[in-house]
């Protein structure tokens, strides 16, 4: 879906449980196939805009991810209290101890979840407040005995845990029993990030 801050980039949205809208996130457009976002102006625009009370997710490319403590330096007045930064578990893996210090003042999700060969203690060394699952990984997990105790545990520590996909995979009266926060309807490609 197309947007009204920046027309080059798709929006989707993030939705409660119970369908309320609480957050956007942005990625390249399929029409324009771009895989750098202009950070500086979405932020800019979403802080000066009508949904400015809403969360908003802006998924780094690592090249993004490099150029963003350039950037914040250069920008040490913004407001990036609603603003979440969406990454990979590539980006966590390289950048985990950079990212640990700057926590204090940026948001992180994490976008892929536990792909094949990850190290559980990379990502718990990331103070993370969001976990995004895809489809796909979703449904290969969700019934799976530990599965809601491991987003239990989640949730105790605070994070978002949502599941972005094409449809809702459940029905809204089975997210409590299994922790999750929110479902962002994918309407762009599976892999929202680039490396």
């Amino acid at each position: 879906m197309e947007n009204i801050l920046y027309p080059d980039c798709a929006l989707e949205h993030v939705f409660r449980p119970d369908g309320t809208l609480f957050a956007s996130c942005y990625s390249p457009s399929q029409q324009t196939n771009k895989e750098y976002l202009p950070l500086e102006n979405i932020i800019l625009r979403h802080n000066t805009s009508d949904a400015a009370n809403q969360l908003l997710i802006f998924p780094l490319a690592t090249t993004d991810l490099i150029r963003l403590p350039e950037w914040l330096a250069a920008q040490p007045e913004i407001n990036l209290a609603n603003i979440r930064f969406a990454i990979n578990y590539d980006q966590l893996n390289t950048h985990a101890d950079w990212l640990q210090s700057v926590s204090d003042r940026l948001s992180f999700w994490l976008y892929d979840f536990a792909p094949p060969g990850s190290h559980w203690s990379k990502v718990e060394s990331v103070p993370l407040s969001g976990v995004v699952f895809s489809e796909a990984f979703f449904r290969e997990n969700y019934t799976l005995f530990t599965f809601p105790f491991l987003l239990e545990r989640l949730r105790q520590e605070g994070k978002e845990v949502l599941v972005r996909a094409a449809e809702l995979p459940l029905l809204p009266d089975d997210w409590p029993g299994l922790h999750l926060t929110g479902w962002q309807p994918q309407t762009g490609t599976e892999d929202l990030l680039h490396s």
